[in-house]
């Protein structure tokens, strides 16, 4: 269990990873080595479940600006470190990405706005140190005009994976082309980072080393992501498709078909009907299903929904945005109305590592083959 469902809002679900149990559970321990009372506990608890409403308000700013250039927000996950609205594509233009980016931090700024005229004694957020360590009923609104100004600042910095990154992209990209902005956004990251991580070693904050590495762990995804972009750039589907496949009646059952295809190891089965390509599963999916018990089930019950049909002569650079997002995704590519293979990200990779497409040696083959490790 990786992700516990808690509510859906405006028909975006929001999960909790389970690591997210463990920050309740430190609270609640750190609570008790410092012989805290019931009434502290309950305000500490009451502090981090108020962060992570703000983080999810965040969150859904992102997710209804993006619904309104046509992007899906799939969920939102909220980690110990913050929340991750995972959408179905990345906006395609500079300036829905700056605006979608913006509308996170925008929530905030808005909050702390709101929460002005009920704050009698006001303090600058940069003095309220002694209020987040100590929050109760008399500071509580303070705290929450704070947290909200430090996320709407802290989100800004022009850094992956934090919005300013991606808004510091869609302005570099209003003025340049190709992937220099996304190249330029990593090395001011990485500058950034590297400033973090020396700033916190010598004054002893933890907290500011931590944050430059996550800078550069981020800055290393989106390099990995231009590279295999460009690598797939001009290469059609059904190339970059792989024909290792079984073609099987949906009304199989899932023993027949575990008896006389597994043992030949093919790696995805499309499934046909009296209508035509139902759609295509996984052999892990197939082996799921085994171990669940469902030998008697028909093999059509295990494809989840309708397949999209990918266009063979579309390009690779049109699709792998949408793969990443969705690695477990597996889609039919159908060329002259005839299903010329099957696309994943595996296939995609495969296909880079065997045909070296990029001509670069050590260095980009290394990329592909962390690629495959996160896939």
């Amino acid at each position: 269990m990786k992700k516990i469902k808690l509510l859906t809002v405006l028909g975006v679900r929001v999960n909790i990873h389970w690591t997210f149990l463990l920050l309740i559970a430190w609270i609640l321990i750190m609570q008790a080595v410092s012989r805290a009372s019931m009434e502290q506990t309950i305000w500490a608890l009451v502090a981090i479940s108020s962060i992570f409403a703000c983080v999810v308000l965040h969150e859904l700013g992102h997710a209804l600006t993006a619904s309104y250039y046509h992007i899906k927000t799939r969920d939102i996950t909220l980690y110990p470190i913050g929340g991750i609205a995972t959408m179905e594509k990345l906006p395609s233009k500079p300036p829905e990405e700056i605006i979608i980016s913006l509308a996170g931090p925008l929530v905030n700024l808005v909050i702390a706005a709101v929460l002005l005229p009920f704050i009698p004694d006001y303090v600058p957020f940069w003095k309220t140190a002694g209020v987040i360590d100590n929050v109760q009923a008399g500071n509580f609104v303070l705290y929450l005009h704070s947290i909200n100004m430090i996320l709407a600042l802290f989100n800004l910095i022009p850094a992956f994976p934090m919005d300013g990154g991606r808004v510091l992209r869609g302005i570099l990209g209003l003025f340049l082309h190709d992937d220099s902005p996304t190249y330029i956004a990593i090395l001011t990251g990485r500058i950034i980072a590297t400033l973090f991580i020396l700033i916190g070693l010598f004054s002893f904050n933890l907290i500011l080393p931590v944050i430059g590495l996550l800078i550069v762990f981020a800055d290393a995804g989106e390099e990995q992501l231009v590279y295999l972009r460009t690598a797939v750039k001009g290469i059609r589907l059904k190339e970059l498709a792989v024909r290792d496949y079984a073609t099987l009646q949906d009304d199989l059952t899932i023993q027949e078909v575990a008896e006389e295809w597994l043992p030949a190891h093919y790696q995805y089965f499309a499934i046909t009907g009296k209508h035509g390509l139902v759609g295509v599963i996984t052999r892990s999916v197939l082996l799921q299903a085994l171990a669940a018990g469902r030998y008697n089930e028909a093999i059509g019950t295990l494809v989840s929904q309708s397949p999209e049909i990918l266009a063979g002569e579309r390009t690779g650079d049109s699709i792998i945005d949408k793969l990443l997002l969705q690695n477990n995704a597996v889609y039919p590519v159908l060329s002259d109305n005839q299903l010329a293979g099957v696309l994943s990200l595996d296939s995609i990779i495969e296909y880079l590592l065997i045909h070296d497409t990029q001509k670069k040696s050590q260095g980009h083959r290394a990329s592909v083959t962390r690629l495959l490790h996160q896939a």
